[in-house]
């Protein structure tokens, strides 16, 4: 088996590495001499910087990254060329439901500037050189949310959600008391100031910049790669129905590139060929057999669809020991079986879901001292397996001509 990768996002999945990972690209805004260092940090920050401040980008002579700063995940003060100081707070979540988090984006906004109007303690900010003597805060800080862990069914409008749960928030309550001072600038200069980018299609900008700059760094590729493997994946999970809706219309399994957040959604697609309501089935079962599907050089044998884990193991201890070839200690009762539709069970690391990848169709190679081995069958060179009757029927025949 070829090696994976070892990837340093694979293991850093938390928020906490994240804010590391993107103070590091901004910081290097702060040295213009490494050209495509600092070309990649302008990008990043023309991605993420709310409206209000994307068009002053040019005027931005140095940025100051303060982390944890009255619970602020990352706070950028940002020298202005003309002597302003403009405020960015960077919210960065990787996974999470709608929600606090949206909340607390907004109310750090109004809390910072609470604090920045009514200095108590001058000397918390006087370590970051931050002047405090501007006045009027409202229109000198931004905020913005980074959500890269999609975990969303149904694909809210996370922006009128937030503004409808914003208009419901008593002030009466001591963690909102700031809101109220700044809830009219708020509403009156959202799209200037607030920034979301929390949905696939919003990453879409992000993505982007990491695949252009990728090369530069080996950081840089392996955030991206990481990046892209989790979007490709919650894009394709957040909504089973599509996912579901495309294979029936074509009939095609793309082998290591089907996914589905549950076995029983694997199951789905192959509903005209068994005689279970698959809705109705049990989470922990793993395996269902074809019993619509009669080929009758099989000789009795069956095929069945398995959703099995490759981690740790589930029922069994399964393991890959060639890249077309996977072994497995022989099945209870379930002897006849001579053909899997494969699905394993992955975990994704970078918001540690877990989901099932659809792997080939595989024949039973041979059994050694209680141990089955099978053997990917081949079946085309781009990986786009049909699961549609007559195809399979063909398949099979085939196999067992050659075999």
């Amino acid at each position: 088996m070829k090696k994976e990768k070892n990837n340093l996002f694979k293991f850093a999945t938390k928020e906490t590495s994240q804010d590391s990972f993107f103070s590091w690209i901004i910081n290097w805004y702060n040295y213009k001499e490494e050209s495509e260092y600092y070309n990649f940090s302008r990008d990043f920050l023309k991605t993420i910087l709310p409206n209000g401040l994307v068009n002053q980008i040019d005027n931005i002579s140095n940025i100051k990254i303060i982390r944890q700063f009255f619970y602020i995940d990352i706070l950028l003060v940002l020298n202005m060329k003309d002597g302003i100081q403009n405020f960015l707070i960077i919210e960065n979540k990787t996974t999470s439901e709608l929600g606090q988090k949206q909340l607390d984006t907004l109310l750090y906004y109004t809390k910072l500037v609470f604090e920045l109007t009514n200095v108590s303690d001058k000397s918390k900010f006087d370590k970051f050189e931050i002047d405090t003597a501007i006045g009027n805060y409202e229109d000198k800080v931004y905020s913005v949310l980074i959500k890269t862990g999609i975990k969303y069914k149904n694909n809210p409008n996370d922006e009128e959600e937030i503004k409808d749960s914003l208009s419901k928030l008593s002030t009466n309550k001591e963690e909102y008391k700031y809101y109220d001072m700044c809830k009219k600038y708020i509403e009156n200069n959202w799209s200037n100031h607030i920034k979301f980018i929390n949905r696939p299609t919003q990453l879409e900008e992000l993505v982007n910049v990491l695949c252009k700059y990728k090369h530069i760094d080996s950081l840089i590729e392996d955030y991206y790669n990481t990046l892209v493997f989790n979007l490709n994946n919650e894009s394709l999970l957040s909504n089973h129905e599509n996912s579901i809706e495309f294979i029936s219309n074509t009939g095609i399994l793309e082998e290591d590139k089907t996914h589905f957040r549950t076995n029983y959604m694997c199951f789905e697609c192959f509903k005209n060929l068994t005689n279970i309501d698959v809705k109705n089935l049990d989470n922990r079962v793993s395996t269902i057999k074809l019993d619509k599907l009669e080929i009758s050089n099989l000789n009795g044998n069956s095929i069945i669809v398995d959703t099995l884990d490759f981690n740790n193991g589930n029922d069994f201890k399964n393991m890959f020991i060639q890249d077309d070839i996977w072994k497995e200690e022989q099945r209870k009762n379930q002897d006849n079986i001579k053909y899997i539709y494969l699905f394993t069970k992955e975990i994704n690391f970078f918001s540690n879901n877990t989901y099932y990848t659809f792997r080939g169709l595989f024949r039973l190679l041979k059994r050694v001292d209680n141990i089955n081995y099978w053997k990917k069958c081949k079946i085309s060179n781009d990986g786009k397996i049909s699961i549609k009757e007559e195809d399979i029927k063909s398949y099979i025949i085939d196999e067992e001509n050659i075999n």
